[in-house]
């Protein structure tokens, strides 16, 4: 339904972080878009009745920017680590209301930041940082786990041994060195890119919606819809078959 025929009936009270900040939305909207919003008040459990929904650990900052995109905002380009991380608690949160559209709008939005900020040859664009937040600090986000791995094996593999155990790289060797889910990923990452799918990746960064829609959420909700081939089908079908495969791992992971 249209947004327009959305924004009228009763209206419900979200209460905020710790010091439990209170918002006004609209009740139609609200269940229209998020499955865990028309179970809560539109159920059989006390907030039905109340009116009421309370989410202690979000941060307001993160909120409204909920509160802008389920108004038909869209999610702004990110400028700052600040923004990625706020990003993130945003992608986070629509995992917790069931809200894929929104899920995948910040991941779009995550992959383009990484994107924008150098070349695959020059300073990696994701660093030990982004490696701890993906894969220990949300390690519930498996398509972001899957696209920093990504990034850094894509990255690291045109480094000598000296750049891949000083500055910046040290920090991903290390991460590597320490063992754990992202060595698994890292390396298995490196096996799909010595198959040849690095040459697309690398070539331009033009990528096909089919590409794009491999770092989505769908267990509810239709694939992507695109037009077009890609230029070489046979390493688009590898690289599909990379991602599905890691991260469905990665959500039989999360999900046990």
């Amino acid at each position: 339904m249209h947004i327009f025929g959305l924004v009228t009936g009763p209206f419900v009270t979200v209460l905020v972080g710790k010091k439990r900040s209170s918002y006004t939305l609209h009740r139609n909207l609200v269940c229209d878009r998020s499955s865990h919003f028309r179970a809560a008040l539109l159920g059989q459990f006390e907030e039905a009745s109340t009116g009421i929904i309370e989410f202690p650990d979000l941060e307001d900052s993160v909120f409204k920017l909920f509160i802008l995109w389920i108004y038909g905002s869209h999610i702004e380009k990110l400028s700052s680590h600040d923004d990625l991380n706020r990003c993130i608690a945003l992608m986070c949160f629509a995992r917790t209301i069931l809200l894929e559209e929104l899920h995948n709008d910040c991941m779009d939005t995550i992959r383009k930041y990484f994107r924008a900020r150098t070349s695959v040859k020059a300073n990696p664009p994701v660093t030990a940082i982004h490696i701890c937040l993906a894969y220990h600090t949300v390690p519930e986000l498996p398509t972001l786990r899957l696209f920093v791995c990504l990034e850094a094996a894509l990255h690291m593999r045109f480094k000598s041994m000296k750049e891949l155990t000083n500055g910046t790289d040290g920090g991903i060797f290390h991460q590597v060195e320490q063992g754990g889910d992202f060595a698994v990923d890292f390396t298995k990452m490196l096996v799909y890119q010595s198959k040849g799918y690095h040459q697309y990746v690398a070539a331009g960064k033009t990528f096909s919606k089919a590409y794009d829609c491999m770092y989505h959420s769908h267990s509810a909700s239709d694939t992507c819809q695109y037009a077009g081939k890609a230029t070489n089908d046979d390493v688009t079908a590898l690289i599909v078959g990379a991602i599905r495969y890691l991260a469905k791992e990665q959500m039989l992971e999360t999900e046990s």
